[in-house]
């Protein structure tokens, strides 16, 4: 990867379809090349055996959302290897699943050479890919993950796989996308399909969130049609938000900065342009950037940043979100997450919530990827 990823830095100047033609055959030979003698291979998981259930792995863990909708869909697994950069988030991670392995880095060849298992799943960094980032997609550093996420699937070769980024991938860095599901066709091991799913029509939860999934069956385990999720009726905001408690939350315009109150007032008047008042409708409002708006009856997106600013302001309460609420509005229980103070501050949960996939769509995407390979019914 080091030959790579001097190649692109080289021609950073020039476009992504030019990058990609540039290290396409160089990408292809490292990513299939045969696992280095320096690795001390690993090709199972210790604590797994035949009645222990599915083996799963992944990198980019976060809080670790496939093994949440694992547990929502009642599937028997074994954690084999889970792997996050951030010390802390790792920490609470393995607190929360008790995994059979650990990792810090996902791009060494230490990392390569973990357990193989049956799922994988990698939510791959969103920055150089988000519109909320800085969109350089493989110019940034952090786009070449991808890279040696599609090396470990070529030599753990999993039964199944899920990869999963923001909506924007499939958008903007369409030529990255045709890179992956290139090498992956070249490959030759997998079925392979894609899509972007939005959370509150796919996913139950009030949350505008777009994502994209990258599923991949082995050719040889495809025992029945790859079949998409289809639309759900999203469930009522006010489920996800209780009403106020004096002294437990801070409340009214005095607990905003300027920018925010400004913007709360000029949502106010556009709202009432409409005929309608903010405070009395369930308009969920961002106010934080320079451009503010609202949403009737959906939450906007919840980003890293937002999340980590509590969320966003709640016109009928009158007040930003707690972080219960930010978690809920992800599928993650609080009462789930544990002791996270031991690990993290309170802040640091919110942005690694604002970090996930929501649980209940990567559920439902889960199911289909498992039906499809006969694991589940």
């Amino acid at each position: 990867m080091p030959g790579v990823q001097k190649t692109i830095r080289k021609e950073s100047g020039k476009s992504q379809e030019r990058v990609r033609k540039d290290v396409m055959v160089m990408l292809l030979q490292w990513i299939m090349a045969p696992a280095s003698s320096r690795s001390s291979w690993c090709s199972s998981c210790s604590r797994h055996t035949d009645s222990s259930g599915l083996r799963v792995g992944s990198c980019c863990s976060g809080l670790s959302a496939e093994l949440l909708a694992l547990e929502m869909l009642r599937v028997s697994f074994v954690s084999c290897v889970a792997c996050e950069i951030d010390h802390k988030l790792l920490n609470l991670n393995h607190a929360m699943h008790g995994h059979c392995n650990v990792f810090s880095d996902c791009c060494t060849e230490e990392f390569l050479a973990s357990p193989s298992c049956d799922l994988f799943v990698a939510g791959f960094p969103c920055q150089p890919f988000s519109k909320a980032g800085n969109n350089h997609g493989i110019l940034d550093p952090r786009g070449h993950v991808i890279f040696w996420i599609l090396r470990w699937l070529w030599l753990h070769k999993p039964l199944c796989f899920i990869l999963e980024n923001v909506g924007n991938f499939a958008q903007q860095h369409k030529e990255t996308l045709d890179m992956i599901i290139s090498i992956l066709t070249v490959m030759n091991i997998y079925h392979v399909e894609w899509k972007v799913l939005e959370n509150s029509a796919v996913g139950w939860l009030p949350q505008h969130r777009e994502r994209i999934f990258i599923c991949g069956v082995r050719k040889a385990s495809l025992l029945r049609p790859f079949v998409w999720p289809g639309d759900v009726a999203m469930l009522p905001l006010r489920n996800y938000f209780k009403e106020n408690i004096q002294h437990q939350e801070e409340l009214g315009m005095d607990s905003l900065n300027n920018t925010e109150k400004n913007n709360v007032q000029k949502l106010a008047a556009n709202v009432a342009k409409q005929g309608w008042i903010l405070g009395h409708e369930e308009y969920v409002c961002d106010i934080s950037g320079s451009v503010p708006h609202a949403m009737w009856g959906v939450s906007p997106c919840l980003t890293v940043t937002r999340a980590g600013s509590s969320g966003h302001w709640l016109s009928w309460l009158e007040r930003k979100m707690t972080t219960r609420e930010i978690l809920s509005l992800q599928g993650i229980s609080l009462e789930r997450v544990g002791d996270y103070w031991h690990h993290m501050s309170e802040r640091q949960l919110r942005r690694a919530a604002g970090n996930a996939v929501p649980v209940p769509l990567l559920a439902r995407v889960i199911k289909m990827v498992l039906i499809a390979c006969g694991k589940v019914h």
